[in-house]
């Protein structure tokens, strides 16, 4: 079995037991999510991501739905999420990247999914010329 499914496992297991106790993916609990792939795409196609070179090595993101922000805890990266909406059994969540460092070329829109009550993940990052889509999971942070 290979770390990326036995790390998919584990977090289905992790959700498993929070949804137990009665927590939701509704926007009112932190959440921690693991990404487990990415694509990366230009005009001439798309192909798998080097999270170390290519996602400056972001594993991990924490939502934090009280602040509106979500951070990278090996990049320190933080932003803003500007939309929150959860719709039939999925939350939807968007934003802008905010970095006062971008130039034009850096700017960035991203939205992400999350299935309740599974935990699946999907983010997708959209600039000039280029996409990224990143697949994963995520659980509440206990």
């Amino acid at each position: 079995m290979n770390n990326k499914l036995i790390a998919m496992v584990g977090l289905l297991l992790i959700s498993g037991a929070a949804l137990a106790k009665g927590k939701h993916y509704d926007g009112s609990e932190p959440l921690l999510c693991t990404a487990m792939t990415a694509q990366i795409c230009d005009v001439s196609g798309c192909a798998a991501a080097d999270r170390e070179t290519e996602l400056n090595g972001v594993k991990h993101l924490v939502l934090d739905f009280k602040r509106n922000r979500i951070k990278s805890p090996e990049s320190g990266v933080e932003t803003k999420i500007d939309s929150v909406q959860q719709v039939d059994n999925r939350l939807f969540l968007q934003g802008m990247n905010e970095r006062p460092d971008a130039d034009e070329d850096d700017a960035r829109i991203w939205t992400m999914a999350i299935a309740d009550p599974t935990g699946m993940m999907t983010l997708t990052l959209a600039g000039e010329e280029m996409a990224v889509v990143i697949f994963g999971a995520c659980a509440p942070v206990q």
